[in-house]
Order: structure tokens, then C-alpha cells, then sequence
């Protein structure tokens, strides 16, 4: 019998969650970088997306212990994704000493007043709410 590596009901509990966490990180991390790549905060529209991908992601998690520590684990993937990404010139050598330095502190603050505290509440309550809807329907 041929194993398919691609259907989700092949793999263990585990290997699903944590596969669930890492693509949930980086889409967060997607929507965060696009929203802050071009204006520089973020609006309605990229919080509901990001809900959205949270519900969904809540959903599929199931159990609400999942979806929490879940939430906290994509999150922190997306936040490193973020930042990783944002200062990916200063890593590069590709400014000057004190830009460099410059750039990490100024991402840093960005990101940190872009995603606490409204945003992050709301996510993870969208990670709740998906997690009572995947527990309840699912």
C-alpha cells in the first residue's frame, strides 16, 4: 500500500497540529508584513483577515487547549517571521553601523505597536470563537 505524504488524516495528532501552527504563523505573518510594508499599521481589513485565518485555524485545531497554545505558538512564529523579514537588510550588511542598529529598534517598535494589545486580543478571541465553532459543527 502506497502512504499518500500529503493527506492531513495520514499524519499523527501532533504532526497535524504542529503543521496547522507553522502555516498559521505564517500567514499571520503574511498579513502583518503586507499591512506594514505599505502603510505602515495595520487597518480593519488586515485584523478581520487575520480573524478570519484564526476562526479557521481555531476551527481545525478543535480542542480549545490546541487552539490556545496554538494561537501563542503561530503567533510567535509570525512575529519572528516579521521581524526577520523587516530587518532582512540590516542582517545583510546592506546599510551602514548606525542604520543598522536604527532599523532594529525602529521594527521593533513598529511591530510591537502594531500587533499589542487590539489586535492580539482580537486574534486570539477569533482563535477561541473558531476553536468552540471546529468543537460544536466539526
Amino acid at each position: 500500500m502506497e502512504r499518500n505524504w500529503f493527506s492531513l488524516s495520514s499524519l499523527t495528532e501532533r504532526r497535524r497540529n504542529a503543521l496547522i501552527v507553522v502555516s498559521w504563523g505564517m500567514t499571520i505573518a503574511a498579513v502583518f508584513l503586507q499591512a506594514l510594508y505599505q502603510r505602515s499599521y495595520l487597518t480593519g481589513l488586515d485584523i478581520a483577515l487575520a480573524a478570519a485565518v484564526c476562526i479557521l485555524a481555531g476551527a481545525i485545531m478543535i480542542e480549545i487547549e490546541n487552539a490556545l497554545l496554538g494561537y501563542f505558538g503561530a503567533m510567535m512564529i509570525g512575529t519572528a517571521i516579521l521581524y526577520s523579514l523587516a530587518t532582512l537588510p540590516a542582517f545583510l550588511g546592506a546599510l551602514p553601523t548606525p542604520a543598522d542598529e536604527l532599523l532594529h529598534v525602529l521594527w521593533i517598535s513598529i511591530i510591537f505597536k502594531a500587533i499589542f494589545p487590539f489586535p492580539f486580543l482580537v486574534l486570539l478571541l477569533a482563535s477561541l470563537v473558531g476553536s468552540a465553532i471546529g468543537d460544536r459543527y466539526l
